[in-house]
């Protein structure tokens, strides 16, 4: 059974959601995320939020994990993670935020709340 996991979209400040869906892919690109990130399987759900500082986060994209791989080989030790994105960008997909403004959240069941929250809005 997948897990369920729910990331930002930022790099260096700059908003990467576009990039990601359109490319096909997803990394975080701090360094002491790699761990979080290396729990994420080939199958699992990610997720792509974007949060307000609010109470609110908009939802971005849902899609599967394909493929994993290291980016610029094992002296960075970042993780490319390909996924099948399902963009949502033109939905206006608000849920409730549950404090998740970092860049990564999980592993969740597809039971947990923040997960139906997402699955309340297809």
């Amino acid at each position: 059974m997948p897990s369920y996991w729910i990331v930002g979209a930022t790099v260096q400040t700059i908003d990467m959601s576009g990039p990601f869906i359109e490319g096909g892919f997803w990394f975080a690109d701090q360094p002491n995320l790699q761990i979080e990130v290396g729990r994420i399987q080939v199958g699992d759900r990610l997720i792509i939020k974007k949060g307000f500082a609010s109470p609110h986060i908009e939802i971005k994209a849902i899609g599967t994990v394909k493929k994993i791989e290291n980016f610029a080989g094992d002296l960075l030790g970042i993780r490319m993670l390909f996924v099948s994105w399902l963009d949502l960008r033109s939905e206006n997909r608000i849920i409730p935020s549950r404090g998740m403004f970092s860049a990564v959240h999980g592993p969740f069941a597809k039971n947990d709340d923040p997960i139906n929250d997402v699955f309340a809005l297809l």
